[in-house]
């Protein structure tokens, strides 16, 4: 052993409750921790370390992650507490300063190269130590994670089936809302999922991570949700019942720019017994959406509430559904008076939009017109080719 070595093992004693004196100083989060916990359990992870450092100082070898068995727990304890990494990270960081500046206070040009050699040594344990207790503690924050990732989609679909659901929230140590705004969501395709080759799957798993990241911000109380990447369910804390305020509608714009894909939504609110309710409610919203070509965002009853109307169960639903069948041997007919309508019957802006002359828009309106004799331009025809083309949902009849 050498003089330098030997300085150090002496010394590691005292060095111990050192060290700790400069971690609570230097770093914020240490400060918060009781003292029984500083001087009991982490000024023994400290020793420990010492222990070993000088040990591998005597023999010039790192130790292993079994020898550093009581700093994985350390670092496993501290994730189930919700330490920062960095707070435990730059703790080990001061604790090697103030040990090597220890060691190499008396330095002489004739110890020179020992404390060189001892200096590497120092490195090469803070790098094993970096990655032990990384590691560790990423391993525990994701069991925890999946934890609770798991309870929380159990809470989702239990209160979506209309089971007891009691349980899941004690074991989630939550209280469920007054409210949840249910919102039924579609998320297209991301551009990397196109391809059809094997980072399809990837780019599907990337974007639903990069979604799930976006609800976590969302609110304190935490997002239940049963997603998967083409879309699914998520139950938004909701103070009110009648009026739910805009953050829902920027939260699908964030989503939509979190995916980089279109997201589209049917919402509606509803205690927590009645969500299978509200979820049936806005799913329908939300096909009905998407089979009228809306652009992306979120959609209530109030925003569709003819279309919802005209498309519920009803003896006349296929026989006003069927004016329109004179026109299916003719979709370039049934495009245009879509387009007309949807333009408010501007001739010129639906020639825009499909890129034709306004005299094929006017030439085809008319043939159509010859054909259902139903005339946009007259009140009663434009409501019923309104509620025509609202039920057959980009020309297929749903009754």
């Amino acid at each position: 052993m050498t003089d330098v070595v030997r300085r150090f093992t002496d010394q590691s004693k005292a060095l111990a409750r050192d060290v700790l004196a400069h971690c609570v100083e230097e770093v914020p989060f240490y400060q918060l921790l009781p003292s029984e916990q500083l001087h009991g359990e982490i000024l023994e992870v400290i020793e420990e370390n010492l222990r070993l450092l000088a040990r591998g100082l005597s023999s010039d070898q790192v130790p292993t992650r079994e020898e550093l068995a009581l700093v994985v727990a350390s670092a496993t304890r501290r994730a189930e507490e919700g330490v920062p990494l960095d707070a435990i990270l730059a703790a080990y960081h001061v604790g090697i300063r103030v040990c090597w500046q220890t060691i190499t206070a008396d330095t002489t040009p004739e110890n020179l190269p020992e404390v060189l050699a001892v200096t590497d040594n120092f490195f090469r344990y803070l790098q094993v130590l970096n990655t032990v207790v990384a590691t560790a503690y990423h391993e525990e924050r994701q069991a925890i994670s999946g934890e609770e990732q798991n309870a929380r989609q159990a809470l989702a679909s239990a209160l979506l089936a209309g089971t007891p659901f009691g349980d899941q929230t004690a074991h989630l140590g939550v209280s469920l809302p007054k409210h949840f705004d249910v919102l039924c969501v579609a998320i297209g395709a991301h551009p990397d999922e196109t391809d059809g080759g094997p980072g399809t799957a990837i780019a599907a798993r990337r974007k639903l991570r990069r979604v799930l990241a976006e609800l976590d911000q969302y609110s304190l109380q935490p997002v239940l949700s049963v997603l998967d990447p083409s879309g699914g369910v998520i139950l938004l804390p909701c103070t009110s019942q009648t009026q739910p305020g805009p953050q829902p509608r920027r939260l699908i714009r964030r989503l939509g720019q979190a995916a980089d894909a279109p997201v589209t939504a049917g919402a509606a609110i509803a205690i927590p017994d009645d969500t299978p309710t509200a979820a049936r409610q806005a799913g329908e919203i939300l096909d009905l959406v998407l089979r009228t070509g809306r652009p992306p965002g979120l959609y209530r009853l109030d925003d569709v509430l003819l279309e919802y109307h005209l498309t519920r169960p009803s003896d006349a639903i296929c026989a006003i559904a069927a004016l329109l069948e004179p026109l299916n041997p003719y979709p370039a007919l049934l495009e245009t008076l879509e387009a007309y309508i949807a333009a408010g019957l501007d001739r010129r802006a639906t020639a825009a939009e499909m890129h034709i002359h306004p005299n094929t828009v006017d030439y085809r309106i008319h043939r159509a017109t010859a054909l259902t004799q139903l005339d946009p331009q007259q009140p009663e025809g434009l409501l019923h080719i309104a509620a025509a083309l609202a039920i057959r949902g980009k020309g297929s009849v749903n009754p």
